[in-house]
Order: C-alpha cells, then sequence, then structure tokens
C-alpha cells in the first residue's frame, strides 16, 4: 500500500508528504501548529505613501504565518484511508502583522470574541490509488514558488510576495497521484477563487438570464495540471494553471459581458549539492479580456541559494518580476534578499531577514514579509505612480508543534 499521502500542506505542489504513521486508525486525530513572533520595520516610499517613509512594529507570523490545526484519517476497507485536515491562522497581535490588511476582523478583540481565520481545510480518501480531496485547497503555483524561494511562506526577503497568487482556492477538488520512481502528478479544480461565490452578487443571488438561482454562475473558476520529478538531490515542478471568469451578463452591480481569462505556466528545480542548495524558477502570466484581448502579460523570474552551516542557514534570492502593458514605459520590479535562520532545536528556530525592492516608473509594489501580500498600491500606467524602492527588516523566533 501506498506509504506516503499527501497532506496539502504549504511546501510542495498542494501540500507536503507525510507519513503515513500520522494517520493510523488508533491515533485518529493529530494536533499541529506554528507559533511565530517578531519585529519589522520598513523604510523608503512603501506601500505608495509618499509620506510614510517607514514602519515599525511587532508582529505575528512573519516567517510564516501563525497556525493550529487538527489532521487524521479513519481506515477503510481494502486498504483505503479517509482522510482531514482543518487549519487555522491564529494571530498573536492585533491586527498588525504583515498580512495586516487580511486580518480585518479576523482578531476582534481578546476573550470569547477573538476569531480565527480558515487557513485549509479539506476531507478526501487516500490509498493505492493516489489521493482525492475536497475543500478549501492550498494553491499549487503558490506553493512552487514557496517550494523554490529560499525564504519559503514570508520573511522581508521573500520573492514570492510581488507576484499575483492564488494562495487558497474555494470550493476546490484534486486528485494526487502516487509516487512512480519521483515522478507525480495533480490535477485541481476550484470554482470560488475570489474567495464568496460571485453567483448573482448584486442582483439578488438570481441568474439575470434566466432568472433562476445564480449558484456558481459567475465565479472565477481555476483549473490545474501540475507534474512533479523528484529523486535525491534534484527537484522539478512544471504547473499550468487557468482562472476564468463565467460570463453572467450585465445587472445591477455587476459588470456586463465579464468573460477574463488568466493563464500561467510556471516551472521551478532545485539541486542540493550539499554545501548548498541551488533554486530557480521561471513563471509566465497571461490576463486577457475578451473584448479587448491582451491587457497584460508578467513574466517572473527567480534565482536563489540556502547555505546550511551547522546550526545556522545562509539564504539569498533575486527575482525580477516583468509586467508589460501598453503604454508602460517600465512596470518591471525587483527584489533582493539576504536571510539568516539559527536552530535552537528540531522545533524552534531565530530568524532574521533582509529585503529590498526596486520598482520601475510603471510599477509600484509595496514591500511585505507576506508571501500572499500581492497588490500593487497604485495602478501599473507609468509616470507617478513609480517608487524609487524601499527596504525591510525582521527578526524573530518561530516554533511549530
Amino acid at each position: 500500500m501506498q506509504k506516503k499521502i499527501i497532506a496539502l500542506a504549504v511546501a510542495g505542489a498542494i501540500g507536503s508528504i507525510v507519513a503515513g504513521s500520522v494517520f493510523a486508525a488508533d491515533a485518529p486525530a493529530t494536533v499541529y501548529g506554528r507559533i511565530d513572533y517578531g519585529y519589522q520595520s520598513t523604510s523608503g516610499d512603501s506601500g505608495g505613501l509618499k509620506n510614510q517613509k517607514s514602519t515599525n512594529a511587532f508582529a505575528s507570523g512573519i516567517e510564516a504565518g501563525s497556525r493550529i490545526g487538527i489532521k487524521g484519517a479513519s481506515d477503510l476497507e481494502n486498504g483505503l484511508k479517509a482522510i482531514y485536515e482543518v487549519e487555522f491562522g491564529i494571530y498573536l497581535d492585533q491586527a498588525s502583522g504583515p498580512d495586516a490588511a487580511s486580518k480585518t476582523g479576523a482578531v476582534t478583540s481578546s476573550g470569547s470574541d477573538a476569531k480565527w481565520t480558515n487557513r485549509h481545510s479539506y476531507i478526501g480518501v487516500t490509498g493505492d490509488f493516489g489521493t482525492a480531496v475536497g475543500g478549501r485547497l492550498d494553491g499549487v503555483r503558490y506553493g512552487i514558488f514557496q517550494a523554490y524561494d529560499p525564504f519559503g511562506a514570508g520573511g522581508m526577503g521573500n520573492f514570492t510576495q510581488v507576484t499575483r497568487q492564488v494562495d487558497r482556492a474555494n470550493n476546490a477538488i484534486a486528485y494526487i497521484t502516487p509516487n512512480f520512481s519521483g515522478f507525480s502528478g495533480l490535477v485541481a479544480y476550484g470554482t470560488a477563487i475570489l474567495g464568496a461565490e460571485a453567483g448573482g452578487a448584486g442582483l439578488g443571488g438570481l441568474n439575470p438570464k434566466t432568472g433562476e438561482a445564480a449558484g456558481n454562475l459567475g465565479d472565477f473558476k481555476l483549473n490545474t495540471i501540475m507534474g512533479k520529478y523528484e529523486q535525491g538531490p534534484l527537484s522539478v515542478t512544471l504547473d499550468w494553471e487557468q482562472v476564468t471568469a463565467g460570463n453572467i451578463g450585465s445587472g445591477a452591480g455587476v459588470a456586463g459581458s465579464l468573460s477574463d481569462k488568466i493563464t500561467v505556466t510556471t516551472v521551478g528545480g532545485s539541486y542540493d549539492l550539499g554545501v548548498a542548495k541551488v533554486s530557480a524558477l521561471y513563471d509566465q502570466l497571461q490576463d486577457t479580456l475578451d473584448s479587448v484581448g491582451d491587457i497584460q502579460k508578467t513574466v517572473n523570474m527567480l534565482i536563489g541559494v540556502k547555505v546550511p552551516v551547522n546550526a545556522f542557514t545562509f539564504k539569498a534570492n533575486y527575482g525580477k518580476s516583468q509586467n508589460k502593458l501598453s503604454g508602460v514605459t517600465d512596470g518591471d520590479t525587483t527584489k533582493f534578499g539576504l536571510g539568516l535562520d539559527y536552530a535552537l532545536s528540531k522545533s524552534t528556530n531565530l530568524y532574521a531577514d533582509y529585503g529590498s525592492i526596486t520598482n520601475g516608473t510603471g510599477a509600484a509594489i509595496a514591500i511585505s514579509a507576506a508571501a500572499n501580500a500581492y497588490g500593487p498600491t497604485g495602478s501599473y500606467g507609468g509616470g507617478s505612480v513609480g517608487l524609487g524602492g524601499a527596504t525591510g527588516i525582521d527578526f524573530g523566533m518561530a516554533l511549530k508543534f
């Protein structure tokens, strides 16, 4: 029987492969988590706010988001297991971390009113045939960036934050193949990529064309096909994804004849030399509006290295995001990162990171420690929105349990 199953955690494709013994029938539930707290500081025209030259704050989840989760399994017949996992983001501060905007309402107060946010949650079946799951799933491409970015899920040096990402796919299903001598694959489909279902938004929940309940009409849908080879020191991943918006016609609060399409192709690889692990990634995104044609093309490129020395791990990367829009002379953003981790134990580490962003005259990306913090703070359009650049530092402590 397949000895490893996919847990759909952040690293890897949709998740990382964990030992099947975690899901033993006599231990149906495992509690796990991560606590991360530190200090971060930014300087420069960060965030496009010309009067805000610097920010300083203690924050939760700098190197990677603080979280708590429950996972487990139940033995079925014919060597199958039913699996589940529910993971929530938790915050040690009051909406002041690297992803503070996303925490609006997440933590309203301490005590009985405190709220968690759903990171991912799924239920599924695993066995010799592979693994099939459904629920709110971690983004495949997002996981690939984190696998080949030396900074992984966060820190001021991470490159992923300057790219457009589906960090999690709502209302999604996925199938992961067994491992065939290092080769594995994944297909996934999601129907509510932008959060709450869009069907009938502003239309009283009705299909404007038929008057029937809208259901998934108008939702942004995600299709994903991913292949991976991992054997010894070598890892290579190829991913194709497409996000489409259903045509919901015209109506109150909804743009007419919307049929937007975003197609992304990503290839990444790494090789562990022992003294250092080198990685690289190439990613091309094309955004299309049917009535206009291609309106945006983005090429993301990254090279990185991790060097372990006893309890220390040195990290460095350099990445560039080239945004090609008509009328924009320079919509590019580059980012450089340096970092240092020190392992206090197998589960606890100290970290310190530095990051620097340089924007062209047509770009306005703010620096952030959150890998899912993408968002131009001013529209791509050339001229005055460009930022000369911004830098950030952070340091803190993280513990996994």
